[in-house]
């Protein structure tokens, strides 16, 4: 945890959250400093913050997150605001973000074994050309309807 906050506010939000490594009381480039050393030895960075102090560990972080009542400058530098000022609603963001990877990986498949089955069975004169573009329109609905699952 990075905070320009005192030790004591650290402490206890760490406390509260469940953080064992803290740090307060530091400042914009302090904190730049330490997400690019920690960029360096292979760690990837997700930087939570509201604001102006932290719009530069925002912007470097892989991932920048504002909190929804954060600064205007903040919100428009971070890759996702949290309309809630709560960390559940940050959970919630991770769990929806690892979701919609996993559903995107699992439409690329269903792509992938059309165009490796399909395709080929056209070129060969396999199928006539009717019959690959009406695959390929099953294909793109089993596509949509994999999406609408997680709605």
């Amino acid at each position: 945890m990075l905070s320009g906050d005192g030790e004591k506010t650290v402490n206890r939000v760490a406390d509260e959250v469940g953080i064992a490594e803290r740090y307060g009381g530091m400042s914009s480039e302090e904190k730049l400093q330490w997400i690019e050393r920690e960029e360096r030895l292979g760690y990837r960075i997700l930087m939570v913050g509201d604001g102006i102090n932290d719009i530069l560990a925002l912007q470097r972080a892989e991932i920048g997150v504002a909190i929804g009542s954060g600064t205007d400058i903040a919100m428009s530098v971070s890759d996702i605001v949290l309309q809630k000022d709560n960390l559940n609603s940050l959970l919630k963001a991770i769990e929806i973000g690892r979701d919609s990877l996993k559903l995107i990986r699992q439409n690329l498949i269903i792509s992938l074994i059309y165009n490796l089955i399909t395709i080929p069975m056209a070129i060969f004169g396999f199928v006539i050309p009717l019959i690959a573009s009406i695959s390929m329109s099953f294909s793109s609905l089993l596509v949509v309807l994999n999406s609408l699952r997680k709605k």
